[in-house]
């Protein structure tokens, strides 16, 4: 199996950025978009705009502001209550959240992100929920 050099260089700086990720206090995704636009100018031979064609702009833009939309649902005290009335409507049976649960990303997803993000978006909640359990 033979490995191409932007590859190979991606694998790198991947596992540079999980390395750092573990002793610095940073914001990995910026390193990680940096390490992208690297690997695909210096290896790959691409330009700037190139790279950034292939970018998803829409999720990108989806993703940043429905985080945006959970920080401050945490900061302001809505998830931890947003938790506590799932668990309340569960009524004790645990049973009952992860199916709570399936029709709350279903929800989010039907408004507008999509499965995936959804998914990816919804942990804190349910990393709220699961805490309460």
């Amino acid at each position: 199996m033979d490995i191409s050099t932007p590859a190979l260089a991606s694998m790198i700086a991947l596992g540079i950025i999980v390395i750092i990720s573990c002793f610095k206090e940073m914001n990995v995704g910026i390193l990680g978009i940096a390490a992208g636009l690297f690997v695909g100018i210096v290896f790959s031979g691409l330009k700037v705009a190139a790279i950034f064609k292939g970018w998803p702009v829409g999720l990108f833009m989806i993703l940043v502001g429905v985080t945006f939309m959970f920080a401050c649902a945490q900061v302001n005290g809505t998830m931890e209550k947003f938790s506590a009335y799932s668990v309340r409507l569960a009524k004790g049976n645990t049973a009952l959240i992860p199916i709570i649960f399936f029709f709350l990303v279903t929800l989010v997803t039907t408004i507008g992100p999509g499965n995936i993000a959804s998914t990816a978006l919804l942990a804190p909640v349910g990393m709220a929920i699961a805490g309460r359990i």
